[in-house]
């Protein structure tokens, strides 16, 4: 009797090392998988770029030569939506009009970083870096793999949001920014990516 109990006892261990063996080998599959999904590629996506990704410009701040396109327009602009402070001033060696151009205290609210200095064509201007809006991941729109299933394309979508003041009818103010005239940033519209992914020993990573 003691025999057939001891017997069924090992059989029954038998069973459930075999279920619990089975059962991590279809896990470790599972996690070797070479199929990109559309999850994973999100995930990938996000990390690697840092969504939501912040968007800047630099805006040039204290006396400083007015670029062709900082316009009266622009500055008043600016200055209505009350982030600035501007005045001109008088310098007969300046080939455009000159300004002080200074921050409010709203202004100041989307500032990003130290104050910095420019370098040539607008050699010593101090200028700071200002928050327009971010750029948001929205979805994976389609992802093409290779025939051994070692790279892929992945296709995504973003768009602006969180707009700053700033945003609104921003020019660049840099000398070569004139012809650029403003930059929309449309909270309505998405903007397609494509990035190309591929399968290392350690799982999938983008391919700069």
């Amino acid at each position: 009797m003691k025999i057939m109990t001891l017997t069924k006892v090992f059989s029954s261990t038998k069973v459930f090392c075999f279920l619990i063996t089975a059962l991590a080998s279809i896990v470790l599959i599972s996690g070797c998988s070479k199929d990109l999904s559309r999850d994973k590629a999100r995930e990938i996506i996000i990390n690697h770029f840092k969504y939501p990704i912040p968007v800047t410009k630099q805006l040039g701040i204290g006396s400083k030569i007015q670029a062709i396109q900082m316009s009266h327009e622009w500055l008043e602009s600016l200055k209505h939506e009350g982030l600035i402070e501007y005045t001109p001033l008088n310098h007969p060696l300046a080939l455009s009009r000159v300004v002080s151009v200074s921050l409010t205290d709203k202004g100041k609210k989307y500032v990003v970083g130290d104050v910095g200095i420019r370098e040539w064509p607008n050699t010593g201007q101090k200028y700071v870096n200002v928050k327009l809006a971010e750029k948001h991941f929205i979805e994976i729109t389609g992802i093409n793999t290779s025939g051994d299933k070692k790279e892929a394309f992945v296709e995504y979508t973003w768009k602006y949001t969180n707009l700053s003041p700033f945003s609104k009818d921003w020019k660049d103010d840099s000398l070569f920014g004139a012809f650029a005239g403003s930059v929309g940033y449309d909270e309505k519209k998405n903007h397609e990516e494509k990035v190309h992914l591929v399968l290392y020993d350690d799982g999938w990573r983008i391919r700069k």
